[in-house]
């Protein structure tokens, strides 16, 4: 008697690096884990995403608006228009602190500091 596949849905995600060292600790945990993970690093993580340009990094043209997003990315998108949305999708952000204000570490923390982009609703 044959198995009947079925297909799973992951969740599938994108994580923004600040440095190396969290590159690595992100690869660690995704390689040993198989989770459908990709990684957004500046350079690798020779150089470093600060808090205070995250922002502009979003901005950039890889983040711009979903269809660059899901082409850079592989991520499955839904609807039309207005309407289009990411499938079972979320983007995680990992970032040193020690280089901004507190405000600016809380307003990152609570996301609050991404709540005019569009990828708001998956961070």
């Amino acid at each position: 008697m044959g198995r009947t596949l079925r297909s799973q849905r992951y969740t599938k995600a994108v994580v923004i690096c600040h440095g190396k060292s969290e590159l690595q600790i992100t690869r660690y945990i995704y390689s040993n884990l198989h989770l459908p993970v990709k990684v957004y690093a500046k350079d690798n993580g020779r150089h470093s995403i600060q808090i205070t340009s995250l922002i502009n990094e979003l901005n950039s043209t890889q983040f711009r608006n979903i269809d660059k997003f899901a082409d850079e990315f592989s991520v499955e998108v839904s609807g039309t228009g207005k309407n289009k949305k990411l499938v079972n999708f979320k983007l995680f952000i990992i970032m040193d602190t020690d280089d901004c204000t507190e405000q600016q570490k809380k307003k990152y923390i609570s996301a609050e500091m991404f709540s005019k982009h569009w990828l708001y609703e998956y961070i």
